[in-house]
């Protein structure tokens, strides 16, 4: 049985999600940017919303 760390499981973790949102940037399915995701909201459309850990303060109340 392979001892593999949690620093190791946290690292191929982050990688297939960053390989996932590629994917879905390419496909044209995930949208990026302000701009995009309140023309999106105001559709009425639900989806999942991936905020980013330096966002700027005057954006986070909109969201």
């Amino acid at each position: 049985m392979m001892n593999i760390s949690e620093e190791q499981i946290k690292t191929q973790l982050e990688k297939q999600i960053i390989n996932l949102i590629q994917i879905g940037w390419r496909g044209r399915i995930i949208k990026i940017g302000y701009d995009e995701a309140e023309k999106i909201l105001k559709k009425g459309k639900r989806g999942f919303l991936i905020i980013a850990e330096d966002i700027a303060e005057s954006t986070k109340g909109i969201f």
